[in-house]
């Protein structure tokens, strides 16, 4: 889990209920929370009867709630989402646009409207700040996620495909946070936070899903681990090369989609390409 965490450290609301069903199906998958530590994991796995099955119903993936029955928010709770929303979102922009280290709470505080002590009020720190956009962004990755898996006409390939898409899209469009993955402090604000490890996991779970499925139907190169494989698709959250194919100005966003996607899936070698010769010592 924390190999994972540092991949997606680099760059990088309501749960959509066909989610729900698809993650009834994840129970045997190799990646399962009930076999982390106590301390890592989130709210909801820890007060779970034994016994009782683990669902996203469950666990409340996008609700700000903790367990418990859920109640009518007052008018100062709603007021308190929508401020916390407007300071995320601005948080968001400003990591894709300057980084982590650049961005500041005074910024984020004068760009949402309200002083640098009502923010405070919010989140305790920078580090909460990028942890809060991550969990947002994962909010997107899963809703995109259940909306393919609802799709019959893709095939589990075919799924993994359209989520690297996504996640270069969301690079092109400013909308991946940039974020440092030698920092402890933000290291240690991801791992606390219940919506950011749970919705990680989930999506973990889900990809790992469709790479053994298209690992079993023999569409995704056996010699290659399945970690790799979704390594490197957390990686195209934070592809350089897209970033330079962009300043270099030679490339429509399509065309840049197009070929980070490419690149991965179908690789760089021709179809008449011979095969490497192995080195003899």
């Amino acid at each position: 889990m924390r190999i994972l965490q540092e991949w997606f450290f680099e760059r990088t609301a309501h749960p959509p209920e066909r989610l729900v069903a698809r993650f009834n199906t994840l129970q045997n998958s190799s990646v399962r929370m009930q076999n982390f530590p106590v301390s890592m994991r989130p709210i909801g796995f820890q007060i779970l009867p034994a016994g009782q099955a683990v669902g996203i119903d469950s666990i409340q993936i996008a609700s700000r709630h903790t367990a418990g029955p859920i109640s009518k928010p007052s008018f100062q709770s709603q007021v308190s989402k929508v401020r916390e929303d407007a300071i995320v979102a601005v948080v968001n922009r400003l990591l894709a646009e300057k980084g982590f280290d650049l961005m500041t709470i005074d910024e984020v505080a004068a760009e949402v409207g309200i002083g640098k002590a009502s923010l405070y009020k919010h989140f305790a720190s920078k580090q909460d700040l990028g942890a809060a956009a991550m969990a947002f962004v994962l909010e997107g990755a899963l809703g995109h996620a259940a909306e393919l898996a609802a799709d019959a006409t893709l095939d589990s390939f075919a799924r993994l495909e359209a989520m690297a898409r996504w996640a270069v899209e969301q690079q092109l469009s400013g909308e991946m946070p940039a974020l440092p993955a030698q920092n402890p402090s933000l290291r240690a604000a991801m791992a606390r936070h219940p919506l950011y490890m749970t919705r990680l996991t989930l999506l973990s779970d889900q990809l790992g899903e469709w790479i053994e499925a298209a690992r079993h139907e023999g569409r995704s190169n056996l010699a290659f681990p399945a970690e790799l494989t979704l390594f490197t698709l957390f990686a195209k959250g934070c592809d350089p090369v897209v970033f330079i194919m962009k300043q270099s100005g030679q490339y429509t966003d399509a065309q840049i989609i197009d070929r980070a996607v490419q690149s991965c899936f179908a690789g760089l070698a021709g179809r008449n390409a011979a095969r490497p010769h192995k080195r003899r010592d």
